[in-house]
């Protein structure tokens, strides 16, 4: 009955998996697949879900291996997202990437395909102190709408900037942030199987980590 996508593995998609992955297993309606081309390297150690043994292998590999999810060990681009769309089942797309363009290009997709598919985006990114979550339900067109919401930021490559690049994020910007997605689409599923009209209480959400000292 569902179909989630995931894109991208790293300092949040990681810690999305740990949490959503537990609960997708007691489930026999929803399938979980990861997406995402990037490779571990060191620097990723610190505040991302890996370990020193992981560097140099696919995220999604890694991740998908240690929680028992499928895997695509390439970049999303619009021909990989329309096939991995179903026609049938809710789509539910947790977008956990720090390019502007990524985002753009999933919204532009799933705006393309809203008669035809029923989706749902969930889009969660960082600042260096805080965390943010989006949501966007096509079907009935309601939500934080993605192009609007993100067209004041643009990645580097594109003579802007992405969420990474705006400072040095906390892992607890991450964790936020990955806690936030992982509930947002467990209480999106569990409202759908109810039939409930409000499947969501809020579209936007943007937390800011409790930073406690220790002396």
């Amino acid at each position: 009955m569902f179909n989630i996508i995931q894109v991208g593995t790293g300092g949040t998609g990681g810690h999305v998996t740990h949490f959503l992955a537990p609960y997708i297993k007691t489930r026999h309606d929803t399938s979980y697949l990861l997406v995402d081309g990037d490779v571990v390297e060191e620097k990723n150690i610190a505040r991302q879900n890996f370990t020193c043994t992981d560097v140099g292998k696919y995220k999604s590999q890694v991740i998908g291996e240690r929680y028992n999810v499928s895997y695509i060990t390439e970049f999303i681009n619009e021909e990989m997202l329309i096939n991995c769309l179903d026609t049938i089942q809710y789509n539910v797309i947790l977008g956990c990437v720090d390019r502007v363009d990524v985002r753009l290009m999933i919204d532009r997709v799933l705006k393309l395909k809203k008669k035809t598919h029923h989706s749902v985006y969930i889009d969660g990114g960082n600042t260096n102190k805080n965390a943010q979550v989006v949501i966007y339900d096509y079907s009935i067109q309601k939500g934080i709408d993605i192009t609007s919401y993100f067209e004041g930021v643009q990645d580097e490559d594109l003579k802007t900037a992405s969420c990474s690049e705006m400072g040095d994020q906390t892992i607890q910007a991450n964790m936020l942030s990955a806690t936030y997605i992982c509930n947002n689409a467990i209480y999106y599923l569990e409202n759908k199987l109810r039939k409930k009209k409000k499947v969501f209480k809020n579209y936007k959400f943007i937390i800011t980590p409790r930073i406690v000292s220790i002396s």
